[in-house]
């Protein structure tokens, strides 16, 4: 069965969250680079990660 991943962000200077399908998505809204976040959860396998304006957590999508 295939797992569903998703990733949650924060921008902590409006305090607004968001989720997102993928690390392109992420990268479309914001001022991150793929290649940074494809090291953050793929290459070092890291579940989280956070910076001075964005907390973002990488989950699996529950579905019943």
């Amino acid at each position: 069965m295939e797992v569903a991943i998703m990733f949650w962000l924060l921008d902590k200077q409006t305090n607004t969250p968001g989720i997102y399908g993928s690390i392109i998505a992420i990268c479309n809204h914001t001022d991150f680079k793929p290649d940074n976040l494809y090291t953050v959860f793929g290459r070092k396998k890291q579940s989280e990660y956070e910076n001075e304006r964005y907390r973002i957590v990488k989950t699996d999508v529950k579905r019943a």
